[in-house]
């Protein structure tokens, strides 16, 4: 992170500087010397090139922070002692738009000084007098000099806070132990309606089963006659 805010810092000055001295060389003779503009227009490409590179690196570096916070906020044991800046997904998420904030700050800070100096460069170079425009750039680039230096350091400062704020989050998530898995409760096995209701045969065997009946109970009765018969006339 310290060099990605270091780059940030001298490309930014960088460009500050690069456009300012191309702007005063253009304004302080009709002809600048071609040394002075090459150096100014070098400052310029140079440090516009280490201003986004330090801002893209930071901006990669804490989404891969935010995203490892979330995924060990999901799967570490969190107990009320353990000394956590970030302790759920709302404050990991306040946290970013906190990041992003101060992002949009830096790069504001530097997007208006260039904006502001180059509209006075075109407006004045070519309608007032020299001495006119000589005056109208000094007072632009010192005003918007000084709040592009304010919006600046106070974002890549607050930039630096929230990547200090995920890292050390993300660091003590590691140490803690991992979550352990939510005991599954067996669920009671609910008894077949086979249990409770007996199956009930076809009506087709029923009828079978009542006419063999009684042919049963027809055969008893002719040989519990003939039984009676036999011991009614013996011999």
């Amino acid at each position: 992170m310290k060099r990605f805010l270091i780059l940030a810092f001298l490309g930014g000055t960088a460009t500050l500087a690069g456009h300012t001295a191309l702007s005063v060389a253009m304004a302080s003779a009709a002809n600048p010397p071609v040394f002075d503009l090459l150096q100014a227009c070098a400052a310029l490409v140079l440090g516009t090139a280490c201003f986004a590179s330090g801002m893209l690196g930071l901006a990669e570096n804490h989404g891969k922070l935010s995203r490892k916070v979330a995924e060990l906020l999901g799967n570490r044991e969190i107990t009320p002692e353990d000394n956590l800046q970030l302790r759920d997904e709302t404050d990991l998420t306040g946290e970013q738009r906190r990041f992003w904030g101060a992002y949009f700050r830096t790069n504001l800070g530097v997007g208006l000084f260039l904006s502001s100096v180059l509209a006075v460069s075109l407006a004045l170079a070519s309608s007032s007098s020299a001495e006119a425009y000589r005056l109208a750039l000094g007072a632009v680039i010192l005003t918007c000099g000084f709040i592009s230096a304010v919006l600046g350091l106070q974002g890549l400062a607050r930039v630096r806070r929230s990547h200090v704020s995920v890292a050390r989050t993300a660091a003590t998530l590691d140490s803690l132990p991992e979550r352990l898995p939510e005991p599954v409760t067996a669920r009671r096995r609910r008894q077949s309606r086979y249990g409770l209701f007996r199956r009930r045969a076809p009506s087709f065997s029923r009828q079978l089963d009542s006419g063999e009946a009684n042919r049963r109970h027809s055969d008893h009765q002719r040989l519990a006659e003939i039984r009676r018969t036999a011991l009614s006339h013996p011999g």
